[in-house]
């Protein structure tokens, strides 16, 4: 079984179903509600555990109440938490999601007070097969994939904001969401943010873009690998979910443009669900999707 360490953020999210995305300082209806454990890097490592992997996660929370909310809904997952670290009298990231009925989302998030200043207690993670890091917290970044390249495996960044160009070039494979490729690059369009990474960055890049599928850089040249045609319902976590299902194909020892496909089709299932983490696919499940549809 292949293992997979990711480092990042772990929060509560309290959602609300509505008919339309809040835009007015009024009070609003919710259709429904759930509370659901969130966060880039968590919710990628109950991607790979659902999908059959080895999941480890590495995270900042603190000690109060939303804490032990996000230790026990993890392991109900088969999360390995053993380098989580709880600051005494942190405060731990929580969010408030909204979801329309198109599946599309909106998020408030907190990300937390008192917590981990520095990453040291990390130096102690062993070798795993590939490590995924996301961008909210460049001291862990640049620990988890010193740790990767420490152990010559992958070592994947899950980019939705701006980090620093040494610590990014530590990364085997930058895998941007489209809002991240703007964010970094200030360009208008995600194509022109791609050549403009390609300029300057050597790693093997792509950046996800919802429907849209994901646009893989080679050569300097982008190509496009399709997502599936579905009838989305809840697209929270599916850049997650994606994340989590490319960094255990490249665990396993598969090729990036296998693994790109896997993670579309991966993340376009979860889009067809509604609900939470309970709903992420299982591997039987994506190859079933995947076999439908080709």
């Amino acid at each position: 079984m292949a293992s997979v360490f990711a480092f990042g953020v772990a929060v509560v999210d309290f959602v609300f179903l509505v008919d339309d995305l809040p835009d007015q300082g009024v009070k609003y209806r919710a259709n429904g509600a759930q509370i659901d454990g969130g966060g880039m890097a968590a919710s990628a490592a109950v991607a790979v555990s659902r999908l059959g992997g080895e999941a480890h996660l590495g995270a900042r929370v603190g000690t109060d109440f939303i804490g032990e909310v996000i230790r026990s809904e993890l392991e109900g997952y088969n999360v390995s938490l053993e380098f989580v670290d709880s600051a005494d009298g942190g405060r731990s990231s929580y969010s408030a999601v909204m979801v329309d009925d198109c599946g599309e989302r909106q998020i408030v998030g907190f990300s937390g007070a008192g917590l981990a200043g520095e990453p040291g207690w990390l130096d102690a993670v062993p070798s795993h097969d590939a490590f995924l890091a996301d961008t909210s917290w460049t001291p862990g970044l640049r620990k988890t994939l010193e740790l990767a390249r420490r152990h010559d495996v992958p070592g994947i960044v899950d980019g939705e904001r701006s980090a620093d160009f040494e610590t990014l070039n530590l990364a085997t494979h930058l895998a941007f969401s489209s809002q991240g490729v703007l964010a970094i690059t200030g360009e208008e369009t995600v194509l022109a943010g791609l050549k403009a990474m390609a300029e300057v960055h050597t790693n093997w890049l792509c950046a996800t873009d919802g429907a849209n599928g994901t646009y893989v850089v080679r050569n300097r040249k982008i190509d496009h690998i399709p997502a599936f045609e579905v009838d989305a319902e809840n697209t929270l976590g599916a850049g997650d979910v994606w994340h989590g299902a490319f960094a255990l194909m490249l665990a396993e020892g598969k090729g990036e443009e296998e693994a790109v496909q896997f993670a579309n089709a991966t993340a376009t299932l979860r889009c067809t669900r509604g609900g939470g983490r309970e709903c992420y696919p299982t591997r039987d499940e994506v190859h079933s999707f995947i076999n439908s549809n080709s």
